[in-house]
C-alpha cells in the first residue's frame, strides 16, 4: 500500500471512529445510560469532523470554483448543526423552537443546489464563471426557503391541529412541503447525473457516488416509515444527511470525478523520468520505476554540483522542503555534440584568426584612407591660407626690420589660428550635422587674439545654447576670415553680434576699414557702407538638438 492509500485509510478510520462514537452517545442518551447533555459533545464531534474535512478540501481540490462551492456546503452543514444544537439544548420557547426547525430548510435546500453547481463546474477551466442558468437556481431555492420560514403566516408548508402547540412533532404536511422536498431531491439527482455523465472513468468506479446516493434515498424512506431501530441509531436526520452528503462528495473525489492534487506518489512512481526524492539524511523516500541505485556519497555530492556517474550519465539535484529531488540525465548525445562542437571550434578558431588578421589590415587601411581624405579636404579648403603662410615665412626670413618681423609673425599667427580652427571644423562636420554656437565663439575668440596684437578693437556677443547646422557655422567663420584677409593692413575695429529672431538667428558684422569689401558683399544676406564702416548680415535657421 502506497503512502497516499495509507493516508486515506488513516483518515477514514479516524472519521469512522468519530461517527461510531457519536452514534454510541446517541444510543446511550436514548437509553438513559448517560445524561442528555452529552448530546452537545456529539454535535461538537460532528462539527469538528466537517471542519477538518473542509480544511482538506481547501488543500486537495484543484478547481477554484468547485472548491469554493464545496466549502459553502461545509459552512451550511455546520450552520445546520449549530441551529439544531441550539434547538435541542438551549431553547425552550415553542415559537423559537419552531423557527429554528424552519431554518433547517435553508441547508436542506441550498446544499442540493450547491451540489448541482459543483457538478456543473466539474471539468471546467480555471477561469470558469457561473452561467446564467446556474445563477437562476438561486431564485426558486430562495423563494422556497422564504416559503418555509414564513409558514406561520400562511401554513402552506406545515399546518397544525387546532388547540395544540405548533411544533415539529404534530405538524400536518401541506403542498408546499412536497414542493420543497421534490425540488431538493431533484437537484440532488440532477447533480449526480451530471457528474456521472461527465466522468471518463471505468463504469464500476463512476457509479460509486450514485450508490451512496441510493443508500441515502433508502435511509430517507426507512426514516420516514418510522422504524423504531432507525429512530434509535439514525434518528438524527441532520447528522445522517450531512454524513451522506460528505460521503457522496468524498466518493466523487476518490473516484476522480472531482479533480484533486493528491496521489502524487503514485504518479511519481509511474513516471518515466529517472528520479527519486530523498530526505535531509539522504534516505530515499520516493522513487520511480526507472530510478537507478545511487550511493550515499554520490547523493550528497549532487547537493552542491552535478555528478557524472559515468561518461554518459549525470546525476543532478534540487532542494525541496525536507530534502532533495534527484534525477539522472542521459548525456550521451550531449557528449557527442560537445565533441563535434569542440572540433568545429578548433576549425573555426583557425579561420577566425585568419579573418581577424584580415579585418585588422582592412581596418588600418580604411583608417589611413579616411585620414588622407580628411587631410586632402583640409588642404583643399585652406590651400589659399597655406600658400599665404609659405609666403609669410619666406618674407619673415628676409625681413630685417624688427617691427616688420613682428607684424609678419602676428599675421602668421592669425592665419595659423584660422587653419587650425578650420581643420577642427572639418573633422567635426564628419561626426555631427549640428553644432553649438559656442564652437563658433571659440574660433572667433582665437582669431580676435591675433587681431588685438595689431591694436584692432574686437568684440562679439552671441546667445547661449543655440544650435546651428555645422555648414552654417563654417560659412560664418569663412566669411569672417574673408573680411580679415580683405581688410588686412587698414582694419580698425571688428564687432560681431548674433540675435535670435523666431526660428532663425541673424549675425551682424560691423567692420571699420578703408578696404573695399564689394568682392565679398554677395556672400552676405545684406551689405552696406557708410563713411568707412561696412555692415553685413548673415541669416541662418536655428536647430533643435
Amino acid at each position: 500500500m502506497d503512502i497516499g492509500c495509507r493516508k486515506y485509510a488513516y483518515n477514514d478510520a479516524l472519521a469512522g471512529t468519530v461517527v461510531i462514537l457519536s452514534i454510541a452517545i446517541r444510543v446511550a442518551t436514548k437509553a438513559n445510560w448517560i445524561c442528555s447533555g452529552m448530546g452537545i459533545l456529539r454535535s461538537l464531534l460532528y462539527i469538528a469532523l466537517y471542519l477538518s474535512w473542509g480544511w482538506s478540501i481547501q488543500k486537495r481540490v484543484i478547481q477554484r470554483k468547485t472548491r469554493k462551492i464545496i466549502l459553502r456546503i461545509v459552512g451550511l452543514m455546520i450552520f445546520w448543526f449549530v441551529i439544531r444544537s441550539v434547538k435541542y439544548f438551549f431553547v425552550v420557547n415553542s415559537m423559537a423552537l419552531r423557527q429554528l426547525w424552519y431554518w433547517y430548510y435553508l441547508p436542506m435546500l441550498f446544499i442540493p443546489m450547491l451540489a448541482l453547481m459543483v457538478a456543473l463546474s466539474v471539468g471546467k477551466p480555471e477561469g470558469y464563471k457561473e452561467s446564467k442558468l446556474s445563477k437562476a437556481l438561486y431564485v426558486p431555492t430562495i423563494l422556497l426557503v422564504l416559503l418555509v420560514v414564513t409558514n406561520d403566516f400562511h401554513h402552506l408548508v406545515f399546518s397544525f391541529p387546532e388547540g395544540e402547540i405548533p411544533s415539529d412533532k404534530n405538524n400536518i404536511l401541506e403542498p408546499g412541503y412536497y414542493l420543497t422536498v421534490i425540488w431538493g431531491i431533484g437537484l440532488a439527482i440532477a447533480a449526480m447525473g451530471i457528474i456521472v455523465t461527465k466522468s471518463r472513468l471505468q463504469m464500476y468506479r463512476k457509479y460509486l457516488p450514485a450508490g451512496v446516493l441510493f443508500v441515502s434515498v433508502i435511509y430517507i424512506i426507512v426514516y420516514a416509515s418510522g422504524a423504531e431501530w432507525m429512530q434509535m441509531i439514525g434518528g438524527d436526520i441532520t447528522a445522517a444527511l450531512c454524513l451522506m452528503i460528505v460521503t457522496i462528495l468524498e466518493s466523487c473525489i476518490r473516484c476522480g470525478l472531482i479533480s484533486t492534487n493528491t496521489r502524487y506518489d503514485s504518479l511519481f512512481q509511474a513516471g518515466s523520468l529517472k528520479a527519486q526524492i530523498v530526505d535531509s539524511e539522504g534516505v530515499i523516500r520516493y522513487a520511480n520505476g526507472n530510478a537507478p541505485v545511487l550511493s550515499l556519497e554520490n547523493i550528497r555530492k549532487s547537493y552542491d554540483r552535478p555528478v557524472n556517474i559515468d561518461s554518459n550519465t549525470r546525476l543532478k539535484s534540487s532542494v525541496i522542503p525536507g530534502g532533495h529531488v534527484l534525477w539522472v540525465e542521459d548525456i550521451a548525445e550531449i557528449q557527442q555534440i560537445l565533441e563535434e562542437l569542440e572540433e568545429n571550434r578548433r576549425s573555426l578558431s583557425e579561420q577566425n584568426n585568419l579573418n581577424l588578421e584580415n579585418y585588422n589590415v582592412r581596418k588600418k587601411i580604411n583608417i589611413i584612407r579616411e585620414k588622407n581624405r580628411l587631410y586632402n579636404q583640409l588642404q583643399v579648403t585652406t590651400r589659399k591660407q597655406i600658400e599665404k603662410l609659405d609666403y609669410l615665412l619666406d618674407s619673415y626670413s628676409e625681413e630685417e626690420d624688427p617691427e616688420g618681423r613682428r607684424r609678419i609673425l602676428a599675421e602668421i599667427m592669425l592665419i595659423g589660428a584660422y587653419v587650425k580652427r578650420r581643420g577642427n571644423l572639418v573633422f567635426l562636420e564628419e561626426k555631427n550635422e549640428l553644432m553649438d554656437i559656442s564652437e563658433l565663439t571659440l574660433c572667433l575668440r582665437e582669431s580676435f587674439y591675433g587681431l588685438r596684437l595689431f591694436g584692432i578693437e574686437c568684440a562679439m556677443n552671441f546667445p547661449n545654447q543655440v544650435f546651428l547646422d555645422t555648414s552654417d557655422v563654417i560659412r560664418i567663420y569663412d566669411f569672417f576670415e574673408s573680411i580679415v584677409e580683405t581688410a588686412w593692413g587698414n582694419l580698425t575695429s571688428v564687432w560681431l553680434v548674433g540675435r535670435t529672431d523666431g526660428n532663425g538667428i541673424r549675425f551682424c558684422f560691423e567692420i571699420e576699414s578703408e578696404g573695399d569689401f564689394s568682392r565679398i558683399a554677395d556672400i552676405a544676406t545684406t551689405a552696406s557702407e557708410d563713411n568707412g564702416v561696412w555692415r553685413f548680415t548673415i541669416e541662418t535657421e536655428r536647430r533643435e538638438k
